[in-house]
């Protein structure tokens, strides 16, 4: 197994059971030489918000203003320009990698970028309503990617309410599951460039 070296700067250790290693944001640096983009921006979104696995209770590993601080401090390092382009599309607030990669694939589609894990209020009486995953709250328009725990009874029942309320206060509901995800999400495009387009959104 071979490795690779470089500048580590204290700032940029931590220590771990005793052990020191770098932080999680100079690991995602160091990978980033043998890796692509996607992956590294799927990395990123997790250190943002690493709850992926149902841990919610989980503090961010790293920050975009850490990353960005990162990348200035190492401009000639190999990888740095897949880092940087990568560190530009992570979002804070993602709670899976398909959430990640659903608002990738709307946004390379030429569709607007939607926003992350949002609270929807309900217009009248500022009640928090919902926290989607992905929202378009210009056009009142809420993306769920629905993972298998959401066939649990318990969910399921979670998952009626929750659309009743979205209905009630006129927000059109899009849910996903792994087929929109087939053929580069091009079934999950269609899905919401249709709803957009329903609800007044132009090119």
């Amino acid at each position: 197994m071979s490795g690779f070296r470089g500048l580590v700067l204290p700032e940029e250790t931590t220590m771990v059971d005793g052990v020191p290693v770098t932080t999680p944001a100079r690991t995602w640096l160091d990978l980033a030489r043998a890796s692509g983009v996607m992956r590294l921006i799927l990395w990123a979104d997790w250190l943002f918000n690493p709850v992926w696995g149902g841990d919610w209770d989980r503090e961010p590993l790293s920050t975009p203003e850490e990353l960005r601080a990162l990348l200035e401090r190492h401009r000639g390092k190999p990888g740095i320009r897949k880092a940087r382009l990568a560190a530009e599309r992570a979002r804070v607030g993602s709670d899976s990698p398909k959430e990640t990669q659903l608002r990738l694939a709307l946004v390379d589609a030429g569709l607007p970028e939607p926003a992350v894990n949002q609270w929807i209020y309900d217009p009248v009486t500022g009640e928090r309503l919902h926290r989607g995953d992905l929202t378009y709250d210009e056009v009142r328009i809420d993306l769920e990617y629905e993972g298998e725990h959401h066939s649990e009874e318990g969910q399921v029942q979670r998952d009626i309410a929750r659309s009743e309320r979205l209905q009630r206060a006129d927000w059109l509901e899009l849910r996903f599951s792994s087929r929109h995800a087939r053929n580069d999400w091009l079934p999950a495009i269609h899905k919401t460039r249709e709803a957009l387009l329903s609800r007044g959104w132009r090119p």
